[in-house]
């Protein structure tokens, strides 16, 4: 129970940083007038590079990255993309502030990027099951 909590503990420090940086890109430049969904895309971008490097190194403690995390964590970070992209979309499709698009992602995406990531995109690192 203690190596669970500690993974979910450290995924949840490079998480919130890369949560974060997303809300503050997205929302600054939305705030200085870029069209939201392209300001999403630009936050969602700088902030799969710190989870990344985050999550492979600190998080799931990955061993000599592979190409094969770098493309499975791409698709993982494509999907994600096409959540931002779909709240922001949903959000303003429905005459709801893009801000609620960016919030959404901002909650949806750690989820379903946690069970990704330990069970295919780093099963191989020392926090995660042996392939």
């Amino acid at each position: 129970m203690r190596a669970i909590l500690a993974l979910l503990s450290r995924f949840g420090t490079v998480g919130i940083a890369a949560t974060l940086l997303y809300l503050i890109v997205s929302n600054i430049l939305i705030f200085l007038g870029a069209e939201p969904i392209a300001a999403s895309v630009v936050a969602y971008i700088a902030g799969m590079v710190v989870s990344f490097f985050g999550q492979s190194l600190f998080t799931f403690r990955v061993q000599g990255l592979k190409l094969h995390h770098g493309l499975r964590f791409f698709v993982l970070s494509a999907v994600g993309l096409l959540m931002s992209y779909g709240t922001v979309y949903a959000a303003m499709a429905n005459e709801i502030p893009p801000m609620v698009g960016t919030v959404a992602t901002a909650l949806l995406v750690p989820v379903i990027s946690f069970l990704a990531m330990r069970f295919w995109v780093f099963p191989d690192g020392s926090s995660g099951p042996t392939t």
